[in-house]
Formats: C-alpha cells, sequence, structure tokens
C-alpha cells in the first residue's frame, strides 16, 4: 500500500469505507473456519480507521469552501436551505450540540416556572459525557461546567442558548469546534465526496468560532444576509462565484 500522504483523495475514501465495512462485520455471520482470519481483518480495520478519516479530514478541507450567514436567522436558514438545493452544500449548525443536549436532558427537568439551577448544570455534565462518548469521545475530559447564575429559560431556544453559554463560559470556543469539525466530514464522508469543491454552510457560528476556523479551510466566506433584496437562487449563485462583495459582522461595541 503506497504511504497515505501519497494517494489521491478517491484511494482514501475506498480505503476508509473498505474498512468501515469491514469493521461492522458481524462475525456470527462468517462460517466457523473463516472467523479467525476475519476477526484479524476487524481489528486491523478498527485500527485503520483514525489515520484514514484524519488524512481524509485534511484533504477534504483542501477543497472546502465554508459560507457563514449572519444576520436574520430566518435569511440565514433560508439561504442554507437554498445552497444545499441548489449548489449541493452541506449545513452544519454550531449550536447542533448544545440543542441536543438541551432537549434531551435539560428540558425534561424543567418545572413550572422553568428555572435553570443546580439540577439543570448536573444534566449538562451528563449530556455532556454521552453526546462525546456518541460522538466517538469515550475518554474525553472536560473540567466541570459552572453555573452562571439560576436565569429562567422561557423557551427551548432560550434553554439552547444558556447551555451554550455555559459551556462557553467553561470550555470557550473547543467544544462548538470539536463538533463542527466532525460534522463537516462525516457529512462529506456520507455524501462519499471525492471531488474539487466541497461547499459547507455553518450557521450560528459566533465570531470566536468563525475566527478560529479562518484557516482550515481552502476558502472562508462571510455572508451578509441582510444585504440582500432577497435570499433567492441569484443571491446564493452570486455568492458561491464571489460576485457578492463578502462582507464581515459588525464587531459588537466594548461594553
Amino acid at each position: 500500500m503506497a504511504p497515505i500522504a501519497n494517494r489521491s483523495l478517491e484511494s482514501i475514501l475506498k480505503d476508509l469505507s473498505d474498512a468501515k465495512k469491514v469493521s461492522e462485520t458481524e462475525l456470527d455471520t462468517i462460517p466457523l473456519a473463516g472467523r479467525p482470519g476475519m476477526q484479524m481483518a476487524i481489528r486491523q480495520a478498527k485500527a485503520d480507521i483514525p489515520k484514514l478519516l484524519e488524512v481524509y479530514q485534511q484533504r477534504v478541507y483542501t477543497v472546502m469552501s465554508v459560507y457563514f450567514p449572519f444576520g436574520d436567522p430566518a435569511k440565514c436558514l433560508a439561504f442554507a436551505d437554498l445552497a444545499a438545493k441548489e449548489g449541493g452544500a452541506v449545513k452544519v449548525d454550531a449550536d447542533r450540540v448544545y440543542r441536543e443536549i438541551a432537549t434531551k436532558y435539560v428540558e425534561l427537568t424543567l418545572g413550572r416556572t422553568r428555572e435553570f439551577g443546580t439540577t439543570q448544570l448536573l444534566k449538562v455534565a451528563e449530556g455532556l459525557r454521552e453526546v462525546l462518548a456518541a460522538a466517538g469521545y469515550p475518554n474525553a475530559t472536560f473540567q466541570q461546567p459552572k453555573l452562571k447564575d439560576v436565569r429562567a429559560v422561557p423557551t427551548v431556544d432560550h434553554t439552547v442558548a444558556y447551555v451554550r453559554e455555559i459551556c462557553e463560559n467553561s470550555f470557550g470556543t473547543e467544544l462548538t469546534l470539536v463538533f463542527i469539525k466532525k460534522d463537516l466530514t462525516d457529512l462529506a464522508f456520507a455524501t462519499q465526496f471525492a471531488g474539487k469543491v466541497f461547499r459547507a454552510v455553518i450557521l450560528n457560528a459566533s465570531d470566536a468560532e468563525r475566527a478560529n476556523l479562518a484557516g482550515a479551510f481552502r476558502r472562508v466566506t462571510p455572508v451578509d444576509v441582510d444585504s440582500a433584496e432577497a435570499i433567492d437562487e441569484a443571491f446564493v449563485a452570486a455568492t458561491f462565484t464571489g460576485r457578492v462583495q463578502p462582507k464581515k459582522p459588525a464587531t459588537p461595541p466594548a461594553q
């Protein structure tokens, strides 16, 4: 086998797909005589996957064009939907992990007043452990998240926002960046991407997250959706071809 670094994206994708397929083989479906050999193959495939996935991710990032819409949330979502429909872009939500923790763990514990306190904080920690384990990081370590203050969260969106605020207060942007990168890689693999241009729209990214990701991809473009007369196919096409002049989000004034 040629060194991974010297091989094409198509070749790496094929080996990654084959390794994943072998790693998921159920031994009881294999004739007894073939099980020892298959067991060794499964073990080898599981050992190969992390390196193949890492190189696949690095290669995909070199051809990835990422768009960060900012402005009216409804317009941002409309842009992402049209970019997916008309331009084949994938959509990643920077809030995904926080929404999952909020809806699956925290919301069920909120009482009539919807007060977010110590009980809810413990559910955030539980959710973090389980979400990280499910994502393939069972040994990830993190400090106990800290409650900023006890407050009411009137709606699910408020819960999501406060879960994110707590996590960012405790871990900075690290947790969000881990899941953004993982989601982008998973989507590239799910679509069996091995082409020349991979487009992605990242929703709900903060200024800090945009700054941290600026050098990770071939091209990063902030998209001011409020500057468009309409979020339509023409605006998406103009953004993709660079005919819309990128505009950075305004920096909030110092408090």
